[in-house]
C-alpha cells in the first residue's frame, strides 16, 4: 500500500506541470515529459514514473491512441532516466530492457515496434559504455542488440547494420581490460553465430568468422587461460573450419590453427591426463581429413604420436591409459604401407608402451593379459615366421607368463594366459620349435597352479 502511494505521488509530481498546462494527461502530445524540470527527481523516481505510464497504457484498448500516447510517455521517461547525471549502470540496463518490452507490445513489422527496438539498442550500447560496465555487462548488451535484429527483413541493410553494432560490442567485451578467457570465448562464439546468419561464402560471413577465430586464439593465449579454455578455443576453430567447403583452403587453415591449440592445451603446465587424451583424439580426427599418404597427413601422425607418448608418460597415467596410447600407435602404424620403416617404427613404440602398461605398479593380471594380447596382435601384422613377428610373439608370451604369475591372478586369469600361449603356439608352423615352446609353456603354467585337469 505504501509502495503504491509513493509510486502515485512520484508520478503526480513528475506530471503535475503537464496537467496544469493541459486539462488532461491524455491531451498532452509532447514526447518530452516535463519531469526534467524537477531537479530533485532521481533516476529511480523517473523509472517509477515510466513504469506507471506503461501500466496506465495497458488499461487502454490495443491499438488506441491513448495506449500509444502513454507508451510514448513511458519510453521518454526511460530515456530520461538513462541520461540522468546520476544514472547507474543498472538504471540504464533497466531502461533498455523496458523500452525493448514496450516495443514488443506493438505488432511485428510496425513502425512503432521498430522505433522502440531501435531506441532499446541505443540504450544497451549506452549501458555497455558506462564506466562501471564489466565485460559480462557488455556481452549482455551484445546479445540483446543481436536479438533485436529480428525486427528487420532478412538481407536488409538495417539488419546488417544491427549485426555490426552487436559485433562491435562483442569485440569491446573481448578487449576489456578485465576480460577473462571465458568472456573472450563467449565473444568469439557471438561473432561466429553472427557469421552463420549470412549466406555461405559471403564476404560478411567470412569477415565475422575471421574475427571470431582471432578471438578464440586471443582467449587461448590469455595469461589465465586454463587447458580447458584452450581446448574450448580449439573446438571453436574446429567448428569454424567445418563451415567451409570440404578441401577448401579456409577449412584446412582453420583446422591447422585448431590443431595448434589442441597441442597447446596438452602442453599446458596444468594439463590433466584427460586434457591430453582429448587433444590426441581431436588431432587424430582432424588428421583424417588429409589424403592417406600425403605429407600433411604424415605430419599429423607425428604430432599425434607425441601426444600419445605424453599421455602415457603423464604422472597420473594408469595401465589403461598407457594401453590406450599403445593401441593408438598400433592403429597409426597400420595406416602406413606394410613393411615400411614408418609402420615398423610406430609398431615398435606401440610394443614398448604395452610392456610399460604391463609393468605399471598398479597393473592387474587383466591389464597384463591385455598388453600380452596387444603384442600378439602386433606380431600378426608381420609376415609369418619373420624376425619381427617372432620377436613380438616372444614378448607376448613373456607377458602371458607374467599375468599368470601375478600374486592376484585368479584361476580364470591363469587359464586365459595358458590359452593365449597355446594360440601363440598354434600360430607357428606344425613341428616348429616355437610351436612346441609355447604349448609347453601353457601346460607348465596349468600344472604349476594345479589347473591342468580343468583345461
Amino acid at each position: 500500500m505504501k509502495h503504491t502511494l509513493k509510486s502515485l505521488l512520484i508520478t503526480s509530481m513528475l506530471t503535475l506541470p503537464s496537467v496544469f498546462a493541459s486539462h488532461s494527461i491524455l491531451e498532452t502530445e509532447s514526447d518530452t515529459p516535463p519531469a526534467a524540470n524537477l531537479p530533485h527527481a532521481t533516476p529511480e523516481d523517473i523509472l517509477t514514473a515510466a513504469q506507471d505510464f506503461r501500466n496506465l497504457g495497458n488499461l487502454y484498448p490495443e491499438g488506441s491512441k491513448e495506449r500509444s500516447h502513454h507508451f510514448d510517455r513511458s519510453a521518454a521517461f526511460y530515456q530520461q532516466a538513462s541520461t540522468h547525471p546520476n544514472a547507474t549502470l543498472q538504471t540504464i540496463q533497466n531502461a533498455a530492457y523496458w523500452v525493448h518490452r514496450l516495443g514488443n507490445l506493438y505488432p511485428v513489422g510496425s513502425e512503432k515496434r521498430l522505433q522502440y527496438h531501435h531506441r532499446s539498442a541505443a540504450l544497451y550500447e549506452h549501458a555497455a559504455n558506462h564506466p562501471n560496465a564489466t565485460p559480462e555487462d557488455i556481452l549482455t548488451a551484445a546479445h540483446q542488440v543481436r536479438e533485436l535484429e529480428n525486427i528487420y527483413t532478412e538481407g536488409s541493410k538495417e539488419r546488417s547494420h544491427h549485426f555490426d553494432r552487436s559485433a562491435a560490442l562483442y569485440q569491446q567485451a573481448a578487449t576489456h581490460p578485465n576480460a577473462t578467457p571465458q568472456t573472450i570465448q563467449n565473444a568469439a562464439e557471438g561473432l561466429r553465430g553472427l557469421g552463420t546468419l549470412y549466406p555461405e561464402g559471403s564476404e560478411k560471413r567470412l569477415q565475422y568468422h575471421h574475427r571470431s577465430a582471432a578471438l578464440y586464439e586471443h582467449a587461448a593465449t590469455h595469461p589465465n587461460a586454463t587447458p580447458q579454455n584452450i581446448l574450448t578455443a580449439a573446438e571453436g576453430l574446429h567448428i569454424l573450419g567445418s563451415q567451409f567447403p570440404e578441401g577448401s583452403n579456409e577449412r584446412l587453415q582453420y583446422y591447422g590453427r585448431s590443431v595448434a591449440l589442441y597441442e597447446q592445451s596438452a602442453n599446458h603446465p596444468n594439463a590433466t591426463l584427460e586434457d591430453i587424451q582429448k587433444a590426441a583424439h581431436w588431432v587424430r580426427e582432424l588428421g583424417n581429413i588429409y589424403t592417406e599418404g600425403s605429407n600433411e597427413r604424415l605430419q599429423f601422425h607425428d604430432r599425434l604420436a607425441a601426444l600419445y607418448e605424453q599421455a602415457a608418460n603423464h604422472p597420473n597415467a594408469t595401465p589403461q591409459t598407457i594401453r590406450g596410447a599403445a593401441q593408438g600407435f598400433c592403429e597409426v602404424g597400420r595406416l602406413y604401407t606394410e613393411g615400411s620403416n614408418e609402420r615398423l617404427q610406430f609398431h615398435h613404440r606401440s610394443a614398448a608402451l604395452y610392456e610399460q602398461a604391463a609393468n605399471h605398479p598398479n597393473a592387474t593380471p587383466q591389464n597384463i593379459l591385455t598388453a600380452a594380447e596387444g603384442l600378439h596382435i602386433l606380431g600378426s601384422q608381420f609376415p609369418e615366421g619373420s624376425k619381427e613377428s617372432l620377436r613380438y610373439i616372444s614378448r607376448s608370451a613373456a607377458l602371458y607368463e607374467q599375468a599368470a604369475n601375478h600374486p592376484n591372478a585368479t584361476p580364470e586369469d591363469i587359464q586365459k594366459a595358458a590359452l593365449g600361449l597355446r594360440a601363440l603356439g598354434y600360430q607357428a608352423p606344425v613341428g616348429s620349435n616355437e610351436r612346441l615352446r609355447y604349448t609347453t609353456m601353457a601346460d607348465d603354467l596349468l600344472k604349476k597352479h594345479g589347473l591342468m585337469e580343468k583345461n
